[in-house]
């Protein structure tokens, strides 16, 4: 991978894939291709090359959780007292109800995100891999999800089933598959991009990055600053920032990518100059986990797909 498809990639994870749910594939290439300086043509190639080398390994449709009965979010970091326990302790939150997202990094951390029906139930996640194997674990941050305005219909929750780990389907495809014409599917498609209940996100596999180093940045900062000290950070490192997270606690989080080893190093360095900035540390990005398919997202969606709203299954239970 070089500089441009490094910035291709950030598009991608920053606004969306140009055909994922909207209906004109061209104008989203277009769109990309304008943001980052390069002809239409080069994105398009430079696309396909980071697909077929598996780097983006599909495109998710991801419903807001707020959708799903979710109203809080978690992330805990969590420290093992060596690899084999890691890789443990992943397995098991992979098959827990509630896990939204683990990031494995070399070594022997990594970071779990849960989702609850209470602020108390998203951490319950954390507590039951923290209580099993022995370990400490560090708040990375808690936000109360908004409730999404979205309406969205059973046949609407179909579509989303039908493009869950095919946001590119072709709608013919999506069509066919569900017995709706084509037209009723453009539609529903128009109805819900623009509901904003539904975000498409590219599926990576960091291990296929080819010369790109994805790593992430835990800043701390002074409480009553953070807005400002997450400012100067973007105006320092931002050609490195692919995704940032700032939570109602916890620290900053800032994903970034580099193409040397010293590159996470130095840009904690950076980072450690920034007024306000109390403490940072940099852990390099191994490999991005999610539940497996037939997770209760997916369940709860079938149930939505079905005309089936009652009760959520607790996503703490064990």
């Amino acid at each position: 991978m070089d500089a441009h498809d490094v910035r291709i990639f950030c598009a991608l994870a920053i606004s969306g894939p140009p055909e994922a749910l909207v209906p004109a594939r061209r104008s989203g290439i277009r769109r990309i291709a304008l943001g980052i300086g390069l002809d239409e043509k080069t994105v398009r190639v430079r696309l396909r090359r980071l697909e077929d080398e598996g780097f983006i390994k599909y495109y998710q449709a991801s419903p807001d959780l707020s959708l799903l009965g979710m109203t809080a979010e978690a992330t805990h970091r969590f420290e093992a007292v060596n690899v084999a326990t890691k890789l443990e302790a992943l397995r098991f939150a992979e098959a827990q109800l509630g896990m939204v997202e683990a990031l494995d990094f070399l070594g022997t951390t990594f970071v779990v995100t849960g989702a609850g029906t209470s602020p108390e139930e998203s951490t319950g996640l954390q507590k039951r891999i923290a209580h099993r194997f022995e370990l400490d674990r560090i708040e990375q941050g808690q936000r109360v999800l908004r409730q999404c305005p979205a309406r969205l219909l059973p046949v609407d929750w179909r579509i989303i089933e039908r493009m869950r780990y095919d946001a590119r389907a072709p709608q013919g495809d999506v069509a066919e598959a569900l017995g709706l014409t084509p037209r009723m599917v453009r539609y529903r498609l128009r109805r819900i991009r623009a509901s904003g209940g539904v975000t498409i996100r590219p599926v990576i596999d960091a291990r296929r990055q080819n010369g790109l180093i994805l790593y992430r940045l835990s800043v701390t900062a002074e409480s009553p600053a953070r807005q400002e000290v997450l400012a100067e950070l973007q105006r320092r490192l931002g050609d490195s920032i692919w995704a940032t997270r700032i939570a109602l606690t916890g620290p900053i989080l800032l994903d970034m990518f580099g193409v040397t080893l010293a590159d996470p190093e130095e840009s904690a360095v950076r980072a450690l100059e920034v007024k306000g900035v109390q403490a940072c540390s940099a852990l390099v990005l191994k490999e991005i986990r999610e539940p497996p398919h037939g997770n209760w997202i997916d369940r709860r969606i079938a149930d939505l797909a079905a005309g089936r709203t009652g009760a959520l299954p607790d996503p703490v239970a064990a």
